[in-house]
């Protein structure tokens, strides 16, 4: 018991303020959750002499740009909460991009929202639990258990304002001082950024959350193939097994000539190959309702996948 109430004294002694918090996890995201960024800043700008002081540069803009997140979304009572959600979230974001190399864009959003349970369940495995244990659940159990200063609010938020005043400071005058590097930083490798935890995902998170809110709509939904049904005298049922290949190109397809055999099971069937076949997006959650929309080649395909029926609409009605 005497040990345990000292421990307890110990911690309640040991008082951080919330700038400090939001510090120490901000650097501990920045080297635990960043391999993919790293190894793809590293391939782009070798570690070499010419390169090394830019390297440096990029931790401090990369890391100022995330304490600059932080400190906007933690304040007073939400800082916790906020900075263990980010730390939960940011372990699973560096286990999918390490592992599979995937960028969390909108549209990956957008694929997590329309996700099943089944193809949820085939993720999990014991690498992921660890990375999510490792860098998110045993951080934000320290987090939690840190005790912070109690500060007035006006005093709080003085401070706030001088750290991200000095922060903005230092991230211009680096980027500045290298202003050769950061202009074929932004400007011919966007696809670095991409890779940027947890800012990107973030961001990410919040373009698809006013996209989503921007395309609800009350407009009825347009009625496509109203008259279709099957006739009374056709009492012939047949089993039609449809294969959708949206995440293949239609010219890497050995049914539509590609040198390569890439469709070796399929071409002992008796197969009937649609090689006409058009996706208005790249992820699943925006390709497949595309491709069955009566007009999926039209620029404006995608804003027609919530307001039009499409032709597995048209099956569904038709009881078929």
């Amino acid at each position: 018991m005497s040990a345990y109430k000292n421990t307890v004294t110990f911690i309640d002694g040991f008082k951080l303020s919330s700038n400090t918090l939001i510090l120490l996890v901000t650097a501990f995201l920045l080297v635990s959750g960043n391999a993919t960024f790293a190894s793809h800043v590293l391939k782009t700008y070798p570690a070499n002499g010419e390169n090394l002081l830019f390297l440096l540069s990029l931790m401090i803009v990369f890391g100022g740009a995330t304490l600059l997140l932080l400190s906007v979304l933690c304040f007073r009572k939400s800082t916790k909460p906020v900075l263990m959600t980010v730390l939960l979230l940011s372990s699973a974001a560096a286990y999918f991009m390490d592992s599979y190399g995937v960028i969390i864009s909108d549209d990956m959003m957008r694929n997590i929202t329309h996700t099943s349970t089944a193809e949820t369940l085939e993720l999990l495995n014991f690498k992921l639990l660890a990375y999510v244990v490792v860098l998110g659940v045993i951080p934000a159990i320290a987090v939690a258990i840190v005790p912070l200063k109690a500060q007035h609010l006006r005093r709080e938020l003085v401070a706030r304002l001088k750290l991200s005043g000095i922060t903005v400071t230092l991230i211009i005058a680096t980027v500045l001082a290298f202003g050769s590097f950061y202009a074929s930083f932004f400007r011919e490798h966007k696809e670095l950024r991409q890779h940027a935890n947890p800012i990107y995902y973030l961001y990410s998170a919040a373009k698809f959350a006013v996209q989503s809110l921007h395309t609800k709509t009350n407009a009825p939904i347009v009625t496509v193939g109203g008259d279709a049904a099957i006739p009374a005298s056709d009492v012939d049922r047949e089993l039609v097994i449809m294969v959708v290949g949206e995440t293949a190109r239609a010219d890497r397809f050995s049914l539509n000539g590609y040198s390569r055999e890439t469709n070796p099971q399929l071409k002992k069937l008796n197969v009937i190959n649609f090689t006409n076949f058009w996706a208005c997006g790249t992820s699943t959650a925006v390709s497949v309702p595309c491709m069955f929309l009566r007009d999926s080649h039209a620029g404006a395909a995608t804003s027609k996948i919530t307001t039009d029926e499409n032709l597995l609409d048209v099956l569904q009605r038709s009881h078929v």
